[in-house]
């Protein structure tokens, strides 16, 4: 009978503590629904797993070091912001690379966990949770006891389960800032875009395009240079002083207009300088008219959105400065011009590039190849006077709207 009832007790027992993890559980996905989870928070939802848990700490790599970033429980604020040695296990070469959860037993006299003891905490039982970015150990959850010698594998399990959890909320909310910044980013181009359409002026386009990027922080500067038969104009923003602007001016000029090549399209280049990596695209407002602009990379990863942005900005700012320096015949090109400039099958061509088709589209539906699609899309860019795609379909959506406007008006 006495079996039994300690059964029931053990079982009971073993229910509320289950029901209390999956409280647990609940109340870390309502926090993160709100965007309201925290580390501390998080930490404090550790110690909630055992009444023996005593600290819970977040160590995290600044730089080349390991520093206690957060730490919650009876004394363990002492060890906030404390640096951690090598020799802490976790930290070791032997268990570096350990993907699951590392827990260790008797602790108290272990010498590798002197840097508990040194700032006057004691833990017998220690478990350290690998938290991962991507594949890589970007930190650990140490949570220790200093009355209990081992800590339950319940405990354990449910801990891994936290940290998971955690991982995922930090990329959630990783997700949601940067579609933040992407939008904010895109009604910047669009207010620019719109400032520069209004400036009409060239040298003061190429500085607001400058000012623009540099404000995108992608590294310590920005550099452009646009030339033409007559003079060169160059714009900087950042750090860089006016004898580095001048001897990168000098190797820009021998690297791209001291040659024979026409610069006749955006190509994003990636250069090792003295200055560190930088992104390199040239430009072409017309025939003799062609430009750089340089932006310094402090962190490779974001070369793909910067080239997204610049590329997008280059292609607004020259089509503004195109329109500004056009020196033809003082009648406007309009959509009758444009048909009698082009092939009847390079207006098919450009007729389903308006479209938004893509190269195999287009091959498709006309019966040619790519190849021959690619030669009328080139033949179509050098008779209208336009570098890329974006610019021809807003050059023709323009003329489009002009012609409307004309015919409501007669």
């Amino acid at each position: 009978m006495a079996m039994v009832c300690g059964e029931y007790i053990r079982n009971d027992r073993q229910k509320q503590h289950y029901k209390q993890y999956f409280h647990l559980l609940d109340a870390a996905v309502d926090s993160a629904r709100r965007f309201s989870l925290h580390m501390n928070d998080f930490l404090h939802m550790f110690q909630k797993l055992d009444t023996d848990i005593d600290f819970s700490l977040y160590i995290k790599r600044r730089n080349r070091e390991w520093v206690v970033a957060n730490a919650v429980g009876e004394k363990a604020e002492q060890l906030w912001n404390k640096h951690v040695k090598t020799a802490f296990p976790p930290l070791s070469n032997s268990l570096f690379h350990s993907r699951s959860a590392v827990c260790f037993e008797n602790v108290a006299l272990d010498p590798r966990f002197a840097f508990f003891a040194v700032h006057g905490v004691k833990p017998s039982a220690v478990v350290a949770y690998p938290v991962l970015h991507g594949s890589e150990i970007d930190g650990w959850i140490v949570i220790g006891s200093q009355t209990k010698c081992s800590l339950s594998k319940e405990v354990v399990q449910i801990g891994t389960i936290l940290v998971k959890y955690w991982q995922l909320y930090s990329e959630y909310e990783l997700v949601h800032i940067k579609m933040d910044r992407h939008f904010m980013r895109l009604s910047m181009l669009i207010e620019i875009s719109r400032a520069m359409n209004v400036v009409k002026d060239t040298d003061e386009i190429l500085r607001m395009m400058t000012d623009f990027v540099a404000e995108l922080a992608y590294g310590d500067f920005v550099f452009t240079v646009l030339a033409d038969h007559k003079r060169k104009v160059k714009v900087h923003c950042g750090t860089i002083s006016e004898q580095q602007v001048t001897e990168y001016y000098e190797d820009v000029c021998q690297r791209y207009f001291f040659t024979e090549e026409k610069l006749l399209e955006t190509i994003p280049k990636l250069c090792e300088t003295k200055f560190g990596t930088v992104m390199e695209i040239s430009f072409s407002v017309h025939e003799h008219m062609h430009g750089v602009m340089a932006v310094h990379m402090k962190h490779l990863e974001a070369a793909k959105e910067a080239e997204v942005y610049v590329t997008a900005l280059i292609g607004i700012g020259t089509m503004i400065m195109k329109q500004n320096n056009y020196h033809g015949p003082k009648q406007q090109l309009n959509m009758d011009m444009l048909s009698e400039r082009l092939t009847s099958r390079e207006m098919d061509v450009l007729n389903l590039l308006v479209q938004g088709c893509s190269n195999r589209e287009i091959a498709d539906r006309l019966f040619i190849s790519i190849h021959t699609v690619k030669n009328h899309i080139t033949n179509i860019f050098q008779k209208i006077g336009v570098n890329d795609r974006s610019q021809l379909i807003a050059l023709v959506y323009q003329l489009n709207n002009r012609k409307y406007i004309n015919e409501e008006h007669h």
